[in-house]
């Protein structure tokens, strides 16, 4: 790794640059020690000029969306984090036929501004984004959802950055998505996407719509920083279920508690740190496994050492 890699990055790229930045500031839960560089690249040409840098040098890269279903160490992060939720916005009506609206969608738009922008025209599909914090290329890369569907089932391709800055479409047919995944390279970065909709149904929209928001007031837990969903769901059964059934709600270890609302949300009372997340995550999947035989996977993604 090159000594001087920042000043280097500094005079190759435009963007916002911090040094020795709290990842705390950077995520939904409010919890993470300082990373070696947070990079916000000012377009997406030099989004591409950056990774081509950071992988030609071997500088270790994290790209990063609103900061949601994340949880970062207290160790904080080597390398570069590259934080697309406050750039590479824009949604772009690409055509309409066949009763369908094909629309370019850059990765860092937030879903609440994809999902108004579909409603407000009367465009259908978008209606199960209501209430996922975060942007369209995360979503896109958890393969995020709820009951009413997921990312899977709007992405006609995407544009991806792939090691060393190259570009590459991949249609919807060579995509492999599945729950919570996308089958994505995992050295890819994603651009933009391609969304196809349904055109027409601006009433069908908001009743959906409505729908769930009732749902998520009632099931969970608003007022404290946390990542969404911890882990994933079991096949046929529910996480928040099984820890729930475990006698886990309301467990807190410092500010970090498996809410009382919803088992699978931990959330952060105050001044959580990512040790005490992890005991907890620890604890729910030793006793849902001896209780249940039932091994939960994290839903969440991992950043730094643990």
């Amino acid at each position: 790794m090159k000594k001087d890699w920042i000043k280097e990055l500094r005079l190759l790229v435009n963007g916002s640059f911090l040094a020795d930045e709290p990842m705390k500031r950077h995520t939904s839960f409010k919890i993470g020690g300082p990373a070696e560089l947070v990079f916000m690249p000012a377009s997406s040409e030099d989004l591409i000029k950056a990774i081509k840098f950071l992988d030609e040098n071997g500088i270790k890269r994290y790209v990063i969306g609103s900061g949601t279903n994340i949880l970062v160490s207290d160790k904080g992060l080597k390398g570069c984090v590259i934080k697309l939720g406050n750039v590479l916005k824009g949604i772009k009506i690409l055509k309409r036929e066949y009763q369908k609206v094909y629309l370019n969608v850059m990765s860092g738009e937030p879903l609440r501004r994809l999902n108004e922008f579909a409603i407000k025209r009367g465009f259908i599909g978008t209606e199960f984004c209501f209430g996922i914090p975060g942007s369209v290329g995360g979503a896109i890369a958890g393969n995020a959802g709820t009951r009413l569907g997921e990312m899977g089932d709007i992405v006609s391709s995407l544009t991806l950055i792939r090691e060393m800055g190259e570009l590459q479409t991949i249609k919807r047919e060579r995509l492999h998505f599945d729950y919570r995944e996308c089958g994505i390279p995992e050295d890819s970065v994603i651009l933009s996407a391609e969304i196809v909709l349904r055109d027409g149904g601006k009433d069908v929209s908001m009743k959906s719509v409505e729908e769930l928001k009732e749902y998520r007031k009632k099931s969970q837990p608003y007022g404290y920083p946390s990542a969404g969903s911890i882990f994933k769901n079991p096949k046929e059964d529910s996480a928040g279920r099984l820890i729930e059934l475990a006698g886990l709600k309301g467990l807190r270890l410092n500010d970090a508690e498996i809410s009382q609302i919803h088992a699978n949300f931990i959330i952060n009372r105050g001044k959580a740190d990512a040790k005490s997340v992890i005991k907890l995550i620890d604890i729910a999947r030793s006793e849902v496994q001896r209780l249940f035989g039932i091994r939960l996977e994290l839903e969440i993604r991992l950043l730094g050492e643990f």
